[in-house]
């Protein structure tokens, strides 16, 4: 049974949205044709002053859901009705349906993954103009939704797709050379840009100590209305979450440029299982393995740094005992791991491969 929606009002006044995938059924349904990754959907709209009730809220963040996840499900279905019926004209004779469908899936995953960028926005939109009773707060929303890409099976077609000649080897691998170059290089300005959110956690971290300080010295007590001060300080604290936005940000292009790298990758993995010369070598699967092996390892440490970072949001709403939740987002960052070393291997990997392109 695939998963279903699950929209909720949470006991931190959020509305919630989740989904696993929200296109697991066309997964099953085209396989052999089509390889549909995970398309995931998170989203979180924080409600500062919710209504006594809140089921049409939840109502709200569910229409905008589903009516996002049917524009995904018709443009995947069209897509397979198109790639099924260039099967049927390949067997006709046409030689270039493979092509043609390579480029009509591209064009949709392009749409797709978009498209996941709007869900967000979409539900928020929906849930802001379901606030009602006088309420104009202006809404927030954090969103993880991803979609992880789609491409065509390399089984749905006779014809081998591109029609790339033995060259193609040089050409790829000069991509994942560049690729790797990338990858060292954000991963040093990744760990520069969390440790430096880390010092904007702290830096407002001190700001309200210091202003704690000032009211103790004019008799006040020894502790801060976190809500209040937010609301006095706006600027700072729009600074700080400008800082999240921007790391996050950050690591959302680095994935995609991982993404790209490991397309390129299986493309050239697909290639050389027809090359002899190319599939024998041991060496040139050895450097496969290892450019992969990396840049897993570095993808795989983005889902905790975007929830470490996401602690940056619930600062202002929790009570300030002594800063403890300045604190633990502090740390949450500060444990992430570094993929320095993950960067330097898929470096060396790639220009392993060129090295053993040039004999």
């Amino acid at each position: 049974m695939a998963a279903k929606w699950d929209v909720s009002f949470s006991s931190e006044n959020d509305v919630v949205a989740n989904h696993p995938n929200i296109l697991e059924e066309q997964r099953k349904n085209y396989k052999g044709m089509l390889v549909i990754k995970v398309f995931q959907v998170y989203v979180e709209i924080p409600i500062d002053k919710p209504p006594p009730k809140t089921q049409h809220l939840v109502k709200a963040a569910l229409d905008a859901a589903q009516g996002l996840q049917d524009i995904a499900v018709k443009e995947v279905t069209a897509l397979a009705k198109e790639v099924a019926d260039l099967q049927k004209e390949e067997k006709l004779g046409n030689k270039k349906a493979a092509e043609t469908a390579k480029k009509l899936v591209e064009k949709v995953e392009k749409s797709l993954k978009n498209l996941a960028d709007e869900f967000g926005a979409g539900l928020r939109k929906n849930v802001q103009k379901a606030l009602i009773g006088g309420s104009k707060q202006k809404l927030m929303s954090t969103s993880r939704s991803m979609f992880r890409g789609m491409e065509l099976d390399e089984d749905a077609f006779e014809e081998d797709v591109g029609g790339e000649i033995p060259s193609f080897f040089g050409d790829i691998v000069k991509q994942l050379v560049q690729a790797g170059d990338e990858a060292y290089k954000l991963s040093n300005e990744e760990a520069d840009n969390r440790l430096a959110l880390v010092q904007s956690i702290k830096g407002q971290m001190e700001a309200v100590d210091k202003s704690i300080d000032e009211s103790v010295k004019k008799g006040g007590k020894g502790t801060v209305d976190i809500d209040l001060y937010a609301k006095a300080n706006n600027k700072e604290v729009h600074k700080l979450s400008q800082a999240k936005e921007k790391y996050v940000d950050f690591l959302k292009a680095f994935d995609d440029k991982l993404d790209l790298a490991l397309k390129a990758l299986d493309k050239l993995e697909k290639l050389s299982d027809k090359e002899k010369g190319l599939k024998e070598n041991k060496a040139v699967g050895r450097e496969y393995d290892d450019f992969r092996k990396a840049a897993d390892i570095i993808r795989n440490t983005f889902d905790g740094k975007r929830k470490a970072a996401d602690l940056v949001d619930g600062l202002f709403k929790t009570e300030w005992k002594n800063g403890a939740a300045f604190m633990a987002a502090q740390r949450a960052l500060e444990n992430q791991p570094s993929t320095i070393k993950s960067g330097k291997n898929m470096q060396e990997a790639g220009k392993a491969l060129e090295k053993l392109g040039k004999g």
